[in-house]
């Protein structure tokens, strides 16, 4: 959920991050924690939704720049019609498509574009 993403977020050891990798991990947090919040704070689907595009995008950005801490496959999945038919991207620990910006209406609508394993 996004409260849990936040909160995992407030545990990076930001010690850890020197220099530009401290620069480009904190370009990636403010987008994350701002669009999560957003997440919490809205009422309506669609504007969930629409915060889940950025929130999947710059997950993706930090899991290709600084990798994860799991040895489960992570694939990095797209709908073409999500987003006014601009496209969306999420991720999943799970090969099977669950489109979450269609919901029921067009759950399988989507395809796998890349695996991160880490």
């Amino acid at each position: 959920t996004a409260r849990t993403t936040l909160k995992a977020l407030e545990k990076v050891n930001m010690g850890l991050l020197k220099g530009d990798t401290h620069n480009r991990w904190m370009s990636l947090l403010k987008p994350l924690t701002e669009n999560l919040n957003g997440i919490v704070a809205m009422k309506g689907i669609e504007m969930k939704r629409t915060h889940f595009i950025t929130v999947s995008e710059k997950l993706a950005e930090a899991v290709k720049v600084f990798g994860t801490d799991t040895d489960r496959i992570l694939y990095y999945k797209f709908c073409p019609m999500a987003n006014n038919n601009n496209g969306a991207y999420w991720i999943s620990f799970d090969t099977v498509i669950r489109n979450p910006y269609f919901g029921a209406k067009m759950q399988t609508c989507g395809k796998i574009t890349e695996t991160f394993n880490q």
